[in-house]
């Protein structure tokens, strides 16, 4: 399942060549594609609804389960958006300035984007005992790995469309 949700990212970032950026062909002088926010946020709403196919077909929750688990779910995910939202912003920044950051800017980039990380990590254990609540067994941790390697996905894809810091 995880390989086929791997697949359908690469297969979403192939399908808006906007978003294509080589990270081995680019280099500074090269200016990056311009990414409309349409287009990011349909990406957004396809790769959220492959998330959920995911979870759901991982999870194989019952009626009941089901029940309590895609609201709380929802709640979460809501939390989360709004964390990535940071993120995305800080990356349209990013690719707006990666070929005059300061060192200043460096480093409020790299700090600002570890507290995107902490967030989402505080989110994770905040939710935690919520979903220990609706899901019996191992359920719940293997819901937790699950959003945690989707998230880790989004992220290696995003990092790749990025040119590194120019040194």
């Amino acid at each position: 399942m995880l390989k086929q949700f791997a697949r359908t990212v690469v297969l979403a970032v192939l399908a808006f060549p906007a978003l294509q950026v080589s990270l081995l062909g680019q280099d500074y002088s090269t200016p990056l594609p311009t990414v409309n926010d349409k287009d990011v946020a349909l990406l957004r709403q396809d790769l959220r609804a492959k998330a959920k196919e995911l979870i759901s077909k991982n999870l194989q929750l019952t009626d009941a389960e089901a029940a309590a688990f895609w609201p709380l779910y929802n709640r979460y995910a809501g939390e989360v958006r709004k964390v990535n939202d940071t993120r995305f912003g800080l990356i349209k920044h990013y690719a707006d300035i990666y070929k005059t950051m300061t060192a200043e800017q460096a480093d409020s980039m790299v700090r600002l984007l570890a507290e995107a990380d902490q967030t989402i990590i505080a989110l994770r254990l905040k939710y935690l005992p919520e979903f220990e609540q609706v899901l019996p067994g191992t359920k719940a941790a293997l819901f937790m790995q699950l959003d945690r390697r989707i998230d880790s996905l989004g992220n290696v894809q995003m990092a790749t469309q990025l040119p590194l810091i120019k040194p």
